[in-house]
């Protein structure tokens, strides 16, 4: 085999390797949606209210003392409101 000829099949076993890697990587990091009724038993309580915002369903809680100043609090796609409530700082629940 030439040198040359040696070097595309090395390429090609490489590239190969990370087409598969990626793939791997790929059906690992899939997780398909939730149905609506089991996020909504799982994450809702009394305070959960939900309301459409341009066809999409949004989880809305209202907590805290009515009288007090209104605090929004918004989370990344990624997120979910307890990231307010359980993660660092607590502000959910934060009293001053």
């Amino acid at each position: 085999m030439s040198r040359g000829g040696a070097k595309r099949r090395r390429l090609a076993i490489f590239l190969l390797a990370a087409v598969v890697v990626l793939a791997g990587v790929a059906s690992w990091a899939y997780s398909p949606d939730l149905p609506a009724e089991m996020l909504i038993a799982r994450y809702g309580n009394a305070a959960s209210q939900f309301i459409d915002v341009e066809g999409a369903h949004a989880h809305v809680r209202v907590q805290g003392d009515p009288r007090g100043v209104p605090v929004v609090l918004l989370h990344g796609a990624n997120g979910s409101l307890h990231v307010w409530r359980d993660g660092p700082g607590n502000w959910a629940t934060k009293r001053d």
